[in-house]
């Protein structure tokens, strides 16, 4: 159970620093060594609201900083710290998402992007680390795959979720030349996900037809915890039209029958070319997806 919990911010002149802290044992203080990186304490006042005084807000006398405290049990705290910071960075950026869910063993992309300034920044490291007493993901990983971030074009991450489902935090340094940021987030590793298999790939047929076949996928929910009877497949398509017997567009949901399997039908477009749809099963399933590639002649 996480019993403790910090949130922090900066003003904008970089001269405050506000923590709040929650300490929700009810029976035992927290000890606490905070690491303000980047920033220079100096004083500070806490301001408490406790079980031992639950009706009102005490504060504290203005004291130097001091980086270890004890939180009472069951208690918010409120610091608000003097300072200033090391250096001022010239770009903010942040994570473009800071948290996720991926299907256990499954990959996803985050976008490092700036915020505000012009500065480019360059990401040093992606790593999944511990935090409030969660362990570190241990059997997943991150990868830069662009650690340039410029005012018009996002980073890029790679996120490769563990095999075992849980939590993990993550934490990504980078700097614009002036400061070093570093930003944390969360993934929600979910069960494994559904698998999809298809069939009518490859099709080819005179433009402005319908396909002959249809466009088939069979869903199998295995460990996700879904169930293959009823599931909505999303069907869309870059080109003509679908249609899922009731429905008709460049994007129509199928359902699955007993057996997994929704179909749809492709009437190609009135030029010749290629024309890709995709099918994807629903986020719960973990949200596994397939291409079919067909041709209007």
């Amino acid at each position: 159970m996480n019993l403790f919990s910090s949130y922090a911010a900066l003003n904008s002149a970089g001269t405050v620093m506000t923590i709040m802290v929650l300490n929700k044992d009810p029976n035992n203080s927290a000890q606490v060594t905070f690491n303000l990186s980047g920033f220079s304490a100096s004083t500070y006042v806490a301001y408490t609201l406790a079980t031992t005084a639950s009706g009102a807000i005490s504060a504290s006398n203005s004291a130097a900083w001091n980086v270890s405290q004890s939180f009472a049990p069951y208690s918010i705290t409120l610091l608000v710290i003097n300072g200033s910071e090391a250096s001022k960075p010239a770009s903010e950026w942040y994570l473009n998402p800071d948290d996720l869910m991926i299907p256990a063993s499954g990959t996803a992309t985050l976008h490092p992007a700036i915020s505000s300034g012009s500065a480019a920044v360059t990401l040093s490291s992606a790593v999944f680390d511990a935090y409030e007493g969660a362990a570190a993901c241990s059997d997943g990983s991150l990868a830069l795959t662009n650690s340039t971030i410029t005012a018009t074009q996002p980073g890029s991450i790679t996120v490769n979720a563990g095999s075992t489902p849980g939590f993990c935090h993550f934490t990504v340094t980078g700097s614009d030349g002036t400061a070093t940021q570093t930003q944390g987030g969360w993934i929600v590793v979910g069960n494994p996900a559904a698998t999809l298999a298809q069939s009518g790939n490859n099709q080819s047929g005179s433009a402005g037809t319908a396909l002959s076949q249809p466009l088939t996928v069979t869903l199998t929910p295995g460990q996700s915890g879904g169930s293959a009877s009823g599931a909505g497949i999303r069907f869309t398509t870059s080109a003509g039209t679908l249609s899922n017997g009731t429905t008709s567009g460049s994007s129509v949901i199928a359902t699955a029958n007993a057996s997994g399997i929704a179909s749809v039908t492709l009437t190609l477009p009135s030029s010749k070319g290629t024309v890709t749809v995709t099918a994807q099963d629903q986020f719960a399933l973990g949200g596994a997806s397939v291409t079919f590639t067909e041709t209007a002649n």
